[in-house]
């Protein structure tokens, strides 16, 4: 069973306008299947980075639109969804006849139930977050966004530098992820962009923790879901 949560805020005088949404996959990977030892692959990933990181900075964000809506500030009505089981896919040590689309589910869901729904929210555009919080972390421009959401991504961006957080949200473009945001925009048609950790010096394009059990809160920090966080309200606000 697949459990998506999904927030909705809006004022009376805006709750029929285009939405903006945000996003990020709260459950974590099953299999730690990019550990040395195989004995390891079979323990859970904490997640703390892979999951947490999105979750938490989209938490807080929900805080402060909670305080637009009180001072009847907030322009436009933001959806927050926290999708499920996007780190199911296939593992490595898997010897079977493999499935198709065993990644992102509960952004399958959403999108399938969205195209059955004729009553479904407009969306001006989306953004996910996933893996926004190491010391380190780079956002290059994801190909599969530059794609679909150009136009969005290249806003962010820009507000992204404006506020002085370039070293993050850095000018380079990245292989294209399957991600929350492919379903997003193929099956939900909402055009949106991936705010997502890659560096394609790492033999995976992921921090060498990633999948492991190492991915725990000795690899957050703070400034950086700070200038997330701050990123993504600017584009609430605008």
């Amino acid at each position: 069973t697949v459990y998506n949560i999904i927030g909705h805020f809006y004022t009376e005088q805006n709750k029929h306008h285009p939405r903006l949404l945000l996003c990020a996959h709260y459950d974590t990977r099953p299999w730690a299947d990019e550990e040395e030892n195989y004995e390891d692959r079979y323990m859970n990933v904490p997640g703390a980075n892979d999951g947490a990181s999105g979750v938490g900075v989209l938490l807080e964000v929900a805080r402060q639109i909670s305080l637009l809506m009180a001072d009847s500030a907030l322009t436009m009505p933001v959806d927050i969804v926290f999708f499920d089981c996007e780190d199911m896919g296939t593992p490595e040590f898997f010897t079977g006849v493999e499935r198709e689309d065993t990644w992102c589910l509960g952004s399958q869901l959403w999108g399938m139930r969205r195209q059955e729904n004729a009553n479904a929210p407009v969306y001006r555009f989306g953004i996910l977050l996933d893996m926004v919080g190491a010391p380190d972390a780079v956002f290059p421009r994801e190909l599969y966004s530059q794609q679909f959401a150009n136009n969005y991504l290249e806003e962010v961006w820009r507000t992204a530098d404006r506020l002085g957080y370039g070293k993050y949200f850095i000018n380079q473009t990245a292989y294209p992820l399957i991600d929350d945001h492919y379903y997003v925009n193929t099956l939900g048609g909402v055009p949106c962009i991936d705010i997502i950790h890659y560096d394609a010096r790492s033999a995976t394009g992921f921090p060498a923790w990633w999948h492991t059990r190492e991915d725990d809160m000795r690899n957050i920090s703070h400034e950086t879901l700070q200038a997330v966080g701050e990123v993504v309200m600017a584009m609430v606000k605008k």
